[in-house]
């Protein structure tokens, strides 16, 4: 009974000290997102619109490499691409640190800011 004791309160500690040291943001996505650093740069990059502020970016010749994102300024006059592979866009801009609440074990959702964009 002794043992089954000396068990529950070191579980009970244990607990305890786990939850004092998680700590919780407190504002979470303040510092990310649309609100967040650049951590990319990218200069003339091919892109494709896809509709809403949405983007492909293209980051080599092929399109084995790419990155979705999606503007913080949307401009809403710019035509949507025919197809996800179209290189019809020219951007310049950056991407900006990720939110953790938008990220998944299979993506994140970028965000970026767009300096320059032109219709090839």
């Amino acid at each position: 009974m002794r043992l089954l004791r000396s068990g529950l309160s070191i579980t009970f500690l244990l607990f305890l000290a786990i939850t004092i040291s998680c700590k919780k943001d407190p504002e979470p996505g303040i510092n990310c997102g649309c609100n967040g650093a650049p951590y990319k740069h990218f200069e003339n990059v091919d892109a494709s619109h896809v509709g809403s502020g949405n983007y492909v970016i293209f980051e080599t010749a092929d399109t084995t490499s790419r990155v979705f994102a999606v503007a913080c300024d949307a401009d809403t006059t710019l035509a949507k691409s025919p197809k996800t592979t179209s290189r019809d866009y020219v951007l310049t801009g950056d991407l900006l640190t990720p939110c953790r609440e938008f990220q998944t074990m299979m993506y994140q959702i970028e965000r970026m800011s767009i300096t320059t964009i032109r219709k090839k």
